[in-house]
């Protein structure tokens, strides 16, 4: 007992020492890595953070999705939709297609901004048409299934094609989905 006891009062320790790394700054609690114990990780990923930060503050679309991605999933940081969406925005306007598509996804489920179909439907035209996969199988099964647009199978089959011809999983059901639209 009195050795879980010692473990514990170590972990709170060295959770305290970690947080207060980032006192001026909130937001980048490193929460996973510190639980792990292993402070080396949550250190580099604060300097991963910093550079990261440099970058997007600088205007570079690529490090403002990669911040975006970061608070979206809470990669070293706190999780925060409006973070996301700040940072996705940024990177959006700029022409990041991957950065076009998650701002799509935020409008689209209402997360970190007020919820919208139109929104979302602009952002995922943008996306795909930059190439994207994932933005051409959603506007593709928007349209096969009327949601949020008027049910068009020419439009569906349309972007489910443009999908297909991408590698990986995307591609996969986008070939699946035209196989079903068949039938």
């Amino acid at each position: 007992m009195r050795k879980v006891k010692s473990i514990a009062v170590i972990a709170v320790v060295l959770l305290c020492w970690v947080s207060s790394l980032h006192a001026a700054e909130p937001a980048r609690l490193p929460l996973y890595e510190a639980k792990k114990g292993d402070v080396q990780i949550a250190l580099a990923h604060a300097q991963d953070f910093d550079e990261i930060k440099r970058k997007a503050e600088a205007g570079d679309a690529r490090a403002q999705y990669q911040l975006g991605w970061m608070y979206s999933i809470g990669h070293g940081v706190i999780l925060s939709d409006i973070e996301t969406v700040k940072w996705w925005r940024l990177a959006a306007e700029q022409g990041n297609a991957m950065a076009q598509y998650g701002l799509g996804h935020m409008y689209f489920y209402g997360k970190g901004i007020s919820q919208s179909t139109t929104e979302a439907l602009r952002w995922w035209r943008l996306a795909a048409e930059a190439g994207n996969a994932e933005a051409q199988y959603d506007l593709g099964y928007m349209y096969q299934n009327g949601n949020g647009v008027s049910k068009n199978d020419e439009e569906a089959v349309k972007w489910y094609r443009m999908a297909a011809k991408q590698k990986g999983w995307v591609g996969w059901h986008a070939r699946e989905a035209l196989i079903g639209m068949k039938k």
